[in-house]
């Protein structure tokens, strides 16, 4: 099956008519961790009974802000998510510095996701307060 091209506008840096990539809302590298314990399954949060193999991915980000993101996914799996499942959930690896990038950037995609793709939050008051979240994330992240 061939994947299709999206060309749109970027929701990180705003380029326009740039291919889109297929962007993971919560990162591969997280599933591909939870895929290796038994029984493990990824479900339709509106239809329990619906499995994924992979998780859910929307065309949001262009190449290179894909690849930025990356850079914290890669190093928050190396430094502590590995680390954490190496002790069997008996304790917690030291923190380390930079743990907040790859949370903002988790968070930002699933409030941008949310507020723009959904479109959630439409015709009340806690939209403006989510949008101007969702501002700050992205401003945290240049």
């Amino acid at each position: 099956m061939s994947k299709k091209c999206v060309i749109g506008k970027c929701a990180l840096c705003g380029r326009e008519n740039i291919q889109l990539m297929q962007s993971h809302i919560i990162p591969k590298l997280v599933y591909s961790r939870i895929k290796t314990y038994q029984n493990s399954r990824f479900r339709n949060y509106f239809d329990f009974n619906q499995l994924y193999q992979d998780g859910e991915k929307k065309p949001m980000l262009c190449h290179e802000c894909e690849q930025f993101f990356s850079k914290y996914e890669v190093e928050f799996t190396n430094k502590f998510l590995d680390k954490y499942l190496d002790l069997n959930n008996q304790s917690l690896p030291p923190q380390y510095d930079g743990i907040q990038n790859y949370i903002i950037s988790v968070a930002w995609r699933i409030v941008y996701d949310d507020l723009f793709i959904y479109n959630s939050f439409t015709d009340t008051y806690m939209r403006t307060t989510y949008e101007l979240l969702e501002l700050r994330f992205y401003v945290s992240t240049l």
